[in-house]
């Protein structure tokens, strides 16, 4: 396996910078997707088997930037990237005979049975540098990025067969397609060594199927789920006792106590009710983000 991968960056001027990246990235598949059932157990509702013969799925990644210094303490960096990913393992029905059948997880080229994937966008980043003598520095990103592609999961094949629905041959939003990132980092240092580091993050809503069991051709992830946003906080003192140095803090997860969605559970229920319900109607706490949390701790360095 050759994994090329080139990064250049040269000054335009004294205070601006070109930058540009180009890699191939690889990632073994699951051990599932490689191992399931090669004794060839044929019991069951779904059958499946592994294919330890799978090659890594592959990415190649493109990036082309500029940074500008503004002053001595703010610099501002724009990036276009491109992402194109293959060798996606899915699963594709294999018929024995008239009674037995099973899905084999595979690479498969063509409209039919492969799985591919597209990410493009640009990210704009904003810097606070601590310099002369200021307290303050900081960070501020935001991210527009299209994930489109054929599937987002190994279980497309074997869901579009038991669904009976037609194969799925043109792009569409993948699962992690999150259009709009906002993020921000302020560090504010203190006087007395003490220090407080804001961290928070704003995304639009990912994509869902609104009804993944149609049996006509459903419109993948057509719809999305609300926005998310979270604020976690940091607050610590440094003291220094007896020749070591010790540093109490609070940590502080979720501080707004923010009630973000992140498993609706049941698309048809959800569209219906509002609420995150599975198909009984039964709601699940795993449903929603961790709730606030408060850590108070010290730390020794010696």
């Amino acid at each position: 396996m050759i994994a090329p991968r080139l990064g250049i960056s040269f000054p335009v001027t004294d205070r601006s910078k070109l930058h540009f990246t180009y890699g191939h990235y690889y990632q073994i598949p699951r051990g599932d997707d490689l191992y399931e059932n090669l004794s060839f157990d044929m019991r069951g509702a779904i059958r499946r088997r592994g294919n330890p013969d799978l090659d890594p799925e592959r990415t190649i990644a493109y990036e082309v930037g500029i940074i500008r210094q503004f002053t001595d303490d703010l610099t501002i960096d724009i990036t276009g990237f491109t992402k194109d990913i293959d060798k996606l393992v899915n699963s594709v029905h294999v018929d024995i005979t008239n009674d037995y059948s099973y899905f084999l997880n595979g690479e498969f080229n063509g409209m039919i049975h492969g799985i591919y994937g597209r990410v493009q966008g640009f990210e704009l980043t904003i810097r606070k540098w601590r310099a002369g003598g200021s307290p303050v520095s900081g960070m501020l990103s935001y991210t527009y990025s299209v994930a489109k592609g054929k599937g987002s999961s190994r279980n497309l094949g074997y869901l579009t067969y038991y669904r009976q629905q037609p194969d799925v041959t043109e792009s569409h939003p993948l699962a992690w397609d999150q259009r709009h990132i906002l993020s921000g980092m302020l560090d504010i240092q203190l006087p007395f060594d003490s220090s407080v580091n804001l961290i928070g993050r704003y995304g639009s809503g990912l994509p869902y199927t609104p009804n993944p069991r149609a049996p006509v051709k459903p419109d993948i992830n057509s719809k999305r789920y609300p926005p998310t946003y979270n604020v976690d906080a940091l607050i610590s003192k440094r003291s220094r006792i007896g020749g070591l140095t010790y540093t109490f803090f609070a940590d502080l997860r979720n501080i707004f106590n923010t009630k973000n969605l992140d498993d609706l559970l049941d698309a048809v229920t959800y569209d219906r009710y509002g609420i995150p319900l599975d198909s009984q109607k039964h709601s699940h706490p795993m449903s929603w983000s961790s709730p606030r949390l408060v850590m108070v701790g010290v730390s020794l360095d010696f």
